[in-house]
């Protein structure tokens, strides 16, 4: 009896593992059709700052610009080592939003941010001008808990917005 008891709680254990994982997503790819990277350009990151220094912690530009790095050289969109040919700048102002006036002390509270907002910006830098511009929003449901992922997928939805762009 207590062995049959002990197999069914491992088999429900199991199957509620197995559908947990099953609902998770790795981050989204740039679409395999990019019209910068068929025309020959590549995109430099350029400034990935806050956008308010009061609200925003130094740390969520730091990470968001490695994650944004990662997921342009996923894209084939990163210019390699002595590389030549057409290049973009990419600049990025980025803002965390908080829910409420929950108090912030300590380093888990401020990547307990509900979302990030970033004004993302396309630049030829041979004579400066605006390619494009947007704002990306990703929501964060789970406060510091899934802070890492809304960042790994608020530089993937970037880098799709940059890839999806035709320099004509």
């Amino acid at each position: 009896m207590q062995t049959q008891r002990s197999m069914l709680l491992l088999t429900v254990l199991i199957v509620s593992l197995a559908a947990a994982c099953a609902g998770i997503q790795t981050a989204e790819q740039p679409p395999d059709r990019s019209p910068l990277r068929e025309k020959g350009y590549r995109v430099e990151l350029g400034i990935v700052k806050a956008a308010d220094e009061l609200e925003t912690p130094p740390s969520i530009p730091s990470r968001l610009r490695f994650e944004l790095e990662k997921q342009l050289m996923i894209a084939g969109l990163r210019p390699s080592e002595g590389q030549g040919g057409k290049r973009l700048r990419l600049d990025v102002e980025t803002r965390a939003t908080y829910q409420g006036f929950a108090a912030r002390s300590g380093i888990a509270a401020n990547y307990a941010y509900s979302a990030l907002f970033s004004r993302v910006i396309l630049v030829d830098p041979t004579d400066e001008s605006v390619l494009a511009e947007t704002v990306v929003k990703t929501f964060n449901g789970f406060g510091s808990w899934t802070a890492d992922m809304t960042e790994i997928d608020h530089a993937a939805e970037i880098v799709r917005y940059v890839a999806s762009i035709d320099p004509l």
